[in-house]
């Protein structure tokens, strides 16, 4: 697959996961002269299990760092930490109205998102949030994103 001028969209539950799941797909994108945007859902304290915790505000500097090397723009849906690994307690229209907008504003012409049957119940929620959201609706009332990778 050709990749020059394509829009990349990456719907991202939280930093990281973009990179784990799409890093080589970014390097590969930007390679190639595609542009790649990062929808990350939410920041919160990150419990690991070796290191400790990690604060939100280590994580967004983090993700920022993480944005420059890879050339990619990015934006933020919920910033407060309330909503990490709590995802699947938001209402599902507060999570697609939002993914719908980025959507629309960037016309990607791929859209990664997280898979059905993660272990991680944010990822879920996002996974079912993001199929709603790409539901096929006439181009001329939104835009159609021929590509959905998992």
């Amino acid at each position: 697959m050709n990749l020059k001028n394509k829009k990349i969209l990456i719907i991202s539950p939280h930093p990281d996961d973009e990179v784990i799941c799409c890093g080589g797909l970014i390097e590969r994108a930007k390679r190639e002269g595609a542009e790649v945007f990062v929808f990350y859902i939410c920041f919160g304290r990150s419990r690991q299990l070796v290191t400790g915790s990690t604060e939100p505000e280590i994580r967004l500097k983090e993700t920022e760092q993480v944005a420059q090397t890879g050339n990619f723009k990015y934006k933020i849906l919920f910033n407060s930490g309330n909503d990490w690994l709590r995802l699947d307690t938001v209402a599902q229209v507060d999570l697609i109205n939002p993914i719908e907008d980025t959507i629309q504003e960037i016309k990607p012409d791929i859209i990664c998102i997280p898979p059905a049957n993660s272990y991680d119940q944010d990822h879920r929620a996002i996974h079912k949030a993001c199929i709603t959201a790409l539901r096929p609706i006439p181009q001329e009332i939104r835009h159609f994103v021929p590509i959905v990778l998992m």
